[in-house]
């Protein structure tokens, strides 16, 4: 693996985390319950004159649908205006995420997840297959008694273990450490994660022999969005990447512009559609 591999496995962790640590410190009117949001992304390209004009090239957009609890049930992928994949969210009587299928614009299964529960309903198990009974992969997830999930085995369809990871927890119930085993049980790496006051991630420090000690640190706006990631980046030392927002009355961001070190190279604009 790569460092730029490395660092976007990073990145999709911190994400993860991010969505379901943050929350609204500022007031914003009371939100409505979601019923669409349709993100579209753009590139930046810099025109040939002599004061900046940045233009505007799309990248891609998604839709994503919601019931009226606020669980997604669809999500729908475009580029150049042309649908190519959806998946779509199956759950239970009470909201739980049951199974996603991918599938191509033509209705093809490329893939399934399927997802099963235990007694709490909590997953325990997740079953990967290509297309639609071709089984490559199972996950296995483990909870402690307080329901956080201290590991997940992924194996093989013929029961061979794969990789192992590990989640340790602080007292508030965040994790403050996840171990990614290999194949032979070795260490890969180790993250380590600093939260705020509010349950936000701010720091989080990577450890492997690969690739050394990469710290990171995030900043958030107002309303609980990521304002700024900044880590170390070799021979180039601190990089960062600045976040700009445009909001909504209910305090949803509307446009998000994305800086790295000073310069704009990325946008997102949102529509969102409410109950």
């Amino acid at each position: 693996m790569s460092f730029f591999k490395h660092r976007a496995r990073i990145a999709s962790l911190w994400a993860a985390l991010v969505l379901s640590l943050t929350s609204c410190v500022d007031t914003a009117d009371e939100a409505p319950t979601l019923k669409t949001v349709t993100e579209t992304e753009y590139n930046i390209e810099q025109r040939d004159t002599v004061e900046p004009d940045p233009a505007l090239k799309e990248r891609g957009k998604t839709v994503s649908h919601y019931d009226d609890s606020g669980n997604i049930t669809r999500r729908e992928y475009w580029l150049k205006g042309t649908l190519f994949e959806t998946r779509t969210f199956k759950r239970d009587d009470h909201g739980r995420l049951l199974e996603i299928v991918y599938a191509a614009a033509n209705g093809e299964v490329k893939k399934r997840l399927v997802h099963e529960l235990d007694e709490a309903g909590r997953t325990v198990e997740v079953r990967s297959y290509f297309g639609v009974d071709r089984l490559s992969a199972i996950h296995f997830r483990e909870y402690d008694s307080k329901g956080n999930r201290v590991s997940e085995i992924h194996k093989s369809p013929d029961s061979i273990v794969l990789s192992k990871r590990l989640f340790e927890y602080d007292n508030k119930n965040n994790v403050m450490k996840e171990t990614e085993l290999r194949q032979d049980g070795s260490v890969k790496v180790v993250m380590d994660f600093k939260y705020d006051d509010s349950g936000r991630l701010i720091e989080s420090k990577s450890i492997s022999e690969d690739w050394g000690n990469i710290p990171y640190t995030i900043e958030y706006t107002q309303y609980g969005d990521v304002a700024s990631r900044s880590w170390v980046d070799g021979d180039a030392g601190t990089q960062r990447v600045v976040y700009e927002y445009d909001y909504d009355e209910f305090g949803n961001w509307t446009n998000r512009e994305k800086y790295d070190n000073g310069a704009l190279i990325y946008v997102q604009k949102r529509v969102m559609e409410y109950y």
